[in-house]
């Protein structure tokens, strides 16, 4: 008897299982899996093989991913460090929008159609990047707290706010709008109490709350929570009006003013990873193949135009801040996309009369195609800036200017200046961690602790600011502990098991890196030493031969005559 099999899960198994060689291929070709994943979505689609028969359920799995994105990059980040960027927000983000609507708008009204209300819609569409795409890649190659990532994630944070405020608008462009002042009014109302709200949650409930959730030592119930106050704070924004997006981004930053942040970005990730991997094919299925064959000329020649454009006037909204020309570029490569929310605002358009569908799906193939070129320009932004800059041929004062070196601007020098570098890892904070960490700290030497136990995190408070709580096994906690840029990592936990599978994974992230691991018994160095481990301290034998050591001194034998007795010992002990 054959059993009645879900539509999503058939769907969501084929798309993934195509996926699969598509992204291989795709690897030997040195591009991104982002690409392939568009690529996969175009192939699954509805204009070419088909074989999605739920299209709304796969929307719906999507939206989801995007949420787990916002939040996981709002975990990252946090209010101080939001508060630190304000003027990239407002100065940048604003005139990025402003400047990218005037001249769509323009370029839209002169050269296709010349009617203001779907010029001026046009525009709105033409200023919004893609946040997941972007943020992704910022993530993957560790560039979010670099100044053009701070930049870039500001613009976003403030594209993502005007969302609300455009949506409005389209009913005034459409001519269905009744009192405008009046809903407006209610949206700034509305964000106003979202905002008051979380501040006060987060300051007398979440905290203590997650304390006792912690206090519990349950994988399981840590993570349902987590997703709970994801999902309900997007949930909350949503009803006040706003996205869904923002409000999982305004989650994550509640959380990240949490001791546990890390840790919790650790078991969100894999969630993260494959919704956002059917965000990027549900975008893909949307690109009408037929269409984009029959007008490939125009739509390439479109797609080109938007990118430039889009860069261009993104470098010069972002050259307000003072920053270098290299920065600036790297930025404008990086957002000449346009992204997941204008796919929104596209839909609603179409619906409301706003947008005809001939350009409706210009506009798709367009934004696709700026997608799936998206992580190429990201991934080489640095090296087209230094060829714009240095190589390309222009006068000499233009050359001279674009070189010029400037100080950075302080809200960013301060972020930069915090990342850790030639310090030392302590992973686990008992009597041992804390003697290392009390002998950094009397040196100057900068060091980061590890520790799972949420009592002994809240317990010092002197070196309250150098302890991360999570598990060193997590790759999200290894990399906000930096691996790659210390000098040495002391390992003090007992789980000889863990301690080698750390041990590995240390020294592949630095093989330069010194690592010293404090254990219990003797016939366990070998194993260690072979993990990797530099130098490994027994307690039981170090005191034994400590004492072996004073007793000899009573037969006045050489100290050279010592060492090599006590060496010969461990070696012996270390074989049995």
């Amino acid at each position: 008897m054959l059993l009645n099999i879900p539509p999503i899960l058939t769907d969501v198994v084929v798309i993934l299982a195509l996926a699969i060689p598509v992204i291989l291929v795709l690897h030997k070709m040195r591009l991104p899996s982002i690409v392939g994943f568009l690529l996969t979505g175009v192939i699954a689609g509805p204009y070419v093989l088909k074989l999605v028969t739920s299209q709304e359920h796969i929307d719906i799995l999507a939206e989801i991913g995007v949420i787990l994105l916002l939040f996981t990059i709002g975990m990252e980040f946090s209010l101080p460090n939001l508060i630190r960027i304000r003027k990239a927000v407002f100065v940048a983000g604003s005139l990025q929008l402003i400047l990218t609507t005037v001249v769509f708008a323009l370029i839209t009204y002169f050269g296709t159609i010349d009617y203001w209300p779907i010029a001026i819609f046009y525009g709105f569409l033409s200023t919004l990047s893609s946040t997941a795409i972007v943020l992704k890649l910022l993530q993957m190659r560790g560039e979010m707290g670099s100044p053009h990532g701070q930049i870039i994630l500001a613009i976003l944070i403030f594209q993502d706010i005007a969302v609300v405020p455009m949506m409005l608008v389209m009913p005034i462009l459409a001519g269905l709008a009744d009192n405008v002042l009046q809903e407006v009014f209610l949206m700034i109302a509305k964000t106003a109490a979202v905002l008051a709200f979380l501040v006060l949650i987060s300051k007398f409930v979440l905290k203590p709350f997650l304390n006792l959730i912690v206090m519990t030592k349950s994988k399981e119930l840590f993570i349902s929570t987590i997703v709970v106050i994801c999902f309900s704070v997007a949930y909350l924004t949503s009803l006040a009006g706003l996205s869904l997006a923002l409000g999982a981004f305004l989650a994550g930053l509640v959380m990240s003013e949490s001791d546990y942040s890390h840790d919790a970005t650790s078991y969100i990730l894999p969630f993260k990873e494959i919704f956002t991997s059917i965000f990027f094919i549900s975008i893909g299925m949307l690109m009408d193949i037929h269409f984009l064959w029959y007008n490939l000329v125009e739509i390439l020649l479109l797609t080109l135009m938007s990118v430039v454009v889009q860069a261009f006037l993104a470098f010069w909204a972002v050259k307000a801040l003072k920053v270098t020309a290299k920065t600036a570029i790297m930025v404008g490569l990086s957002i000449c996309q346009i992204g997941e929310f204008a796919f929104i605002l596209a839909k609603s358009g179409t619906d409301i009369g706003l947008m005809p569908i001939e350009l409706y799906q210009y506009f798709l193939s367009t934004s696709v195609l700026s997608m799936a070129i998206a992580p190429i320009l990201i991934m080489n932004s640095k090296h087209i800036a230094h060829f714009l800059i240095y190589k390309l041929p222009k006068p000499k004062m233009v050359s001279n200017w674009a070189a010029k070196r400037v100080r950075l601007p302080e809200f960013l020098q301060e972020f930069k200046d915090k990342n850790l570098e030639d310090h030392i890892v302590i992973i686990g904070f008992g009597y041992n961690g804390k003697t290392i960490a009390k002998a950094a700290y009397l040196s100057n030497i900068p060091f980061i602790i590890i520790e799972t136990d949420p009592k002994k995190v809240k317990k010092d408070s002197l070196y309250r600011k150098n302890i991360l709580f999570g598990d060193a096994m997590n790759e999200e906690v290894q990399h906000q502990v930096h691996f790659e840029k210390a000098r040495i990592v002391v390992i003090t936990i007992t789980d000889i098991e863990i301690v080698k599978v750390l041990t590995h994974k240390i020294k592949y992230y630095n093989p330069e890196v010194g690592i010293l691991v404090r254990n219990k018994r003797a016939k366990d160095i070998a194993a260690i030493e072979k993990a990797g481990a530099d130098v490994v301290v027994t307690d039981e034998l170090e005191t034994n031969l400590e004492l072996f050591t004073q007793a000899l001194q009573y037969y006045y034998l050489p100290q050279s005559e010592v060492y090599s007795l006590i060496s010969k010992i461990k070696e012996e002990l270390s074989e049995e």
